[in-house]
């Protein structure tokens, strides 16, 4: 048997609480690189080398190494599920894409903890109603995060992106968006990709001739035609639009899907007699095999809708190099404090606990990025925390501990 001391349910808390502090921070310095147009590929390729760089150092100055196959499986979820993540993070902002993936996560939880694993609780109904009130409070820190809470002013401030003229910046000073807007495009005027779209319209407004540009009512209908429609169209997939809020919610919720599930895979190790270090830098080796095929994969892509001439992303080392890194030490800490946290809790109440990331990550959003500046939204938001706190110490209590026959 691979074995290592075995983390008890006081180190199982003291991880998830540990795990919980670093994936709520992670997201910070991947927030950070917003201004750059970096592939989140190229991101996740710094956290998945960092990650892995780590657990090496911890794992052979603790246990023997080992290679199991379900790390392998586990690597793929948790690759394909962080670059869904960090586009998410980009588009839709730190507090609500934490905030959806966490839900779908709390879901893939019970699903797999209760109803799969049949790990031992207290009362079903109990825990049952903990979950439900998980995911309330969760989908309120959701609701009061997306930008349908921000007012007409923020709006006016709100960055866009467009394919072909770059930075949309949907301000008061209109005439000085347009001279950028034609500087952009040249003597021309606009491209037909430009004007498309929800987009079309307002791009199209912010390019009309000077003397209409003291219009104050005029930018006022703009402000309001943006509050309406949150932000503009800008991704096309499967012949359907979505607006950059809507494709950054997509993204975290397949996050959700397959990040949640990224552990399920430790379980099945554990019984062939794997302990946690040793899983882990299984896991790791596999994130790091498939993050190098999804660069293949890339790279294959590109050249099939490029005839053969591509250029790949740009990696940015000297801008943000540094920032990326940090997010893999972070994100590094927040898994394996996830491991112990499942390995001594379970999968139900360990990853649950870990998911009070939310609001290590909220307050990050509100406070530091200042992504909510309606008041009566923040507050409506701590309300929401407060749920989802109180219920994942009810959810605790809930748990019965685990038999020792069932652990080993």
């Amino acid at each position: 048997m691979l074995g290592s001391d075995r983390c008890d349910d006081t180190c199982g808390f003291l991880a998830a609480s540990f795990g919980a502090s670093c994936y709520g921070s992670y997201g910070v310095p991947v927030k950070a690189t917003s201004s750059i147009d970096i592939h989140p590929l190229v991101v996740q390729s710094y956290k998945t080398g960092m990650v892995f760089a780590t657990s090496l150092v911890i794992v052979f100055t603790a246990e023997r190494p080992s290679w199991t196959s379900y790390g392998l499986l586990s690597g793929f979820l948790w690759v394909c599920g962080g670059t869904l993540g960090i586009s998410a993070i980009r588009n839709a902002g730190m507090a609500a894409a934490v905030g959806i993936w966490s839900s779908i996560m709390v879901i893939m939880n019970f699903v797999w903890g209760i109803l799969v694993f049949r790990e031992p609780i207290h009362s079903l109904s109990g825990t049952c109603g903990a979950f439900l009130f998980l995911g309330v409070g969760l989908v309120g820190m959701t609701k009061f995060s997306s930008p349908g809470s921000m007012n007409k002013d923020d709006i006016m401030n709100e960055k866009h992106v467009d394919d072909d003229v770059g930075p949309i910046m949907v301000t008061k000073d209109v005439e000085f968006v347009a001279k950028k807007e034609r500087a952009f495009v040249g003597d021309q005027g606009l491209t037909s990709r430009t004007k498309r779209g929800a987009g079309a319209e307002l791009t199209d407004s912010l390019v009309r001739p000077k003397d209409n540009s003291e219009d104050t009512s005029y930018n006022n209908d703009i402000a309001e035609k943006a509050c309406t429609e949150k932000s503009v169209d800008l991704f096309h997939v499967f012949g359907r639009s979505f607006t950059k809020w809507q494709a950054g919610a997509i993204c975290a919720g397949l996050n959700g899907l397959l990040a949640g599930s990224s552990l399920v895979p430790l379980h099945y190790a554990k019984s062939e007699g794997y302990s946690d270090l040793s899983y882990y830098v299984s896991f790791t080796s596999g994130a790091l095999v498939v993050n190098i095929i999804l660069w293949v994969v890339f790279y294959l892509s590109r050249i099939m809708n490029a005839s053969g001439k591509t250029s790949m992303p740009q990696w940015y080392v000297k801008e943000l190099g540094f920032r990326l890194l940090l997010a893999g030490l972070l994100s590094n800490g927040g898994m394996l404090g996830s491991i112990l946290a499942i390995s001594s809790l379970g999968q139900a109440v360990g990853n649950s606990l870990i998911q009070l990331k939310i609001f290590i990550s909220g307050l990050w959003g509100i406070c530091y990025f200042q992504e909510i500046k309606d008041r009566q939204s923040t507050i409506n938001w701590f309300l929401s925390a407060t749920i989802c706190v109180a219920s994942i110490l009810y959810l605790t209590n809930e748990r019965r501990k685990i038999p020792q026959e069932v652990l080993e």
